[in-house]
């Protein structure tokens, strides 16, 4: 559908995906898409009771950390409106979960987001520091973007990537009439993460080199009428930037830049920096992130909807020191 949307006029464009978002949120369809997402939901969670360097394992995750919840409860939990009432920004739930199992509402502790959007929207880290007063640093490279995340956000911020080296790089980003727009509200549905560019196109962006679905970024950018830009951004590495605030503890640790998830680890020493947690998005090169984190003292928790979930074998978290 995105396909012909693509060739829409503008004007069309925006009235046809207004539409299928708007039909999406009607109490009948509502039901039907729920119906429907909690039925393929409770068998993902069925076939991927196994761990390992495939990754993938989200039945293996729920039954080691909720194994009473069912599906439906899962379902939810993710996309009930109370969430966001309570604070919860990420997209999926992914700061809900990750509260319940790991936080407990404790802290202050501390925080690493890379590629951090407006600070809110799709926000795993909101929660931690607007709630629990954690500290932190937010990693933005999309200009258009990085001016909202200041005026949302209170932890230091730092406008470019994390990588694997100090430096500058090439950041490709999408915005809508030339700014990183979002709505305020979590999706409804999977569907509604889809069809909503508020929710995925304008959230999309990261280094072209290492992005798998650049062709797909692009597509979706044109189908959902975004500007398109290529700029060079400063790049950091993450224990540079620790080294120079004198943190030697992350509780958590988000990372969210389409496909330079690997290099950002690799800009960490986990022989110097003790990270808790860590959330880092399921990509074409996760067996390789296996291998590098389950070698440096972490333990592989599974997968929560689309982030990969790290733990430390041995978590020291800030508010126990």
């Amino acid at each position: 559908m995105l396909a012909y949307l693509n060739k829409a006029p503008r004007l069309f464009h925006q009235i046809a995906l207004g539409a299928i978002v708007y039909i999406a949120r009607l109490p009948l369809i509502r039901d039907v898409i729920s119906t429907v997402e909690i039925y393929f939901l409770g068998r993902t969670i069925d076939h991927t009771m196994t761990s390992g360097p495939t990754g993938r394992a989200m039945g293996y995750l729920f039954r080691n950390h909720d194994p009473e919840l069912t599906a439906k409860e899962i379902y939810r939990d993710t996309f009930s409106p109370e969430r966001l009432k309570q604070g919860y920004q990420s997209q999926i739930g992914q700061d809900l979960f990750l509260n319940r199992w790991f936080f407990n509402n404790r802290g202050p502790g501390f925080f690493i987001d890379v590629g951090a959007y407006d600070g809110v929207v799709g926000s795993n880290t909101f929660y931690f520091e607007k709630h629990l007063q954690w500290r932190g640093i937010a990693f933005e490279p999309n200009p258009a973007t990085f001016e909202t995340l200041k005026a949302n956000r209170s932890c230091r911020l730092i406008q470019g990537c994390a990588y694997d080296e100090d430096g500058q790089i090439s950041f490709l980003g999408l915005s809508k009439d030339g700014q990183g727009k979002a709505k305020s509200r979590p999706p409804g549905s999977l569907l509604s993460m889809i069809f909503d560019s508020s929710h995925g196109g304008t959230m999309l962006g990261g280094i072209p080199e290492h992005m798998n679905q650049v062709r797909w970024v692009e597509w979706i950018g044109k189908a959902m009428k975004l500007e398109r830009t290529v700029e060079t951004v400063p790049c950091h590495r993450i224990d540079t930037v620790l080294k120079e605030c004198g943190v030697k503890t992350v509780d958590y640790l988000s990372i969210d830049v389409e496909g330079a998830e690997l290099e950002v680890l690799r800009g960490i020493d986990f022989d110097r920096v003790q990270v808790n947690v860590i959330s880092i998005e399921h990509n074409h090169e996760f067996s390789k992130v296996y291998d590098l984190l389950t070698t440096s003292g972490f333990e592989y928790a599974g997968l929560l909807f689309f982030d990969e979930i790290f733990v430390h074998k041995r978590p020291r978290y800030s508010w126990d020191v």
